[in-house]
C-alpha cells in the first residue's frame, strides 16, 4: 500500500485501502483493511473481469448483503465514480464504477498475464486440444 492511498469510511469505520490480486484469476481487487491489518471480510471487488464486457478502467463492486454501501463509501474516498449500471459476476448483479485511482502497474501486468494464458487454454479446449 502506497502513502497516497486514501482512507475509506465504511458503516462508521476507517479503512485502509490497497491492491491485490487473485492468483488464479484475471482479476484484480481492492481490499479493506482495518489499523490492525484485518480484512473484516470487507473486499470492494474491483474486478477487470473480462466476462464481464468492462472497460479496462470500470471495476464491479460488492455492493451486497454486509457490503451495502460499499460503491458511495469507495467514491466518497475518491477511488471510484458510479456509473449507473450494472453487471454480472458469480451470479450477482453489481454496480459498474469508473476506477478513478490507478492499481500498481506490476499486478495489472500479472492479471493481464494470467487472463492471457486462460484464453489461450480455452481456445485450445474449444479445438479440442488439452494443456497437461
Amino acid at each position: 500500500m502506497t502513502p497516497s492511498h486514501p482512507v475509506v469510511r465504511f458503516h462508521g469505520r476507517e479503512f485502509h485501502l490497497s491492491f491485490c490480486h487473485y492468483e488464479h484469476a484475471p482479476h484484480l481487487c481492492i481490499l479493506l483493511t482495518d489499523d490492525r491489518g484485518n480484512a473484516a471480510g470487507l473486499w470492494a471487488s474491483a474486478v477487470f473481469a473480462h466476462e464481464s464486457h468492462l472497460a479496462t478502467n470500470e471495476v464491479l463492486v460488492l455492493d451486497h448483503g454486509p457490503t451495502s454501501g460499499m460503491v458511495r463509501a469507495l467514491e466518497e474516498a475518491g477511488v471510484v465514480r458510479s456509473t449507473g449500471r450494472f453487471g454480472r459476476w458469480n451470479g450477482l448483479s453489481l454496480p459498474v464504477a469508473e476506477l478513478v485511482l490507478e492499481p500498481p502497474r506490476h499486478l495489472v501486468e500479472r492479471a493481464e498475464r494470467v487472463r492471457d494464458h486462460l484464453t489461450v487454454r480455452e481456445q485450445e479446449h474449444d479445438r479440442g486440444g488439452h494443456e497437461r
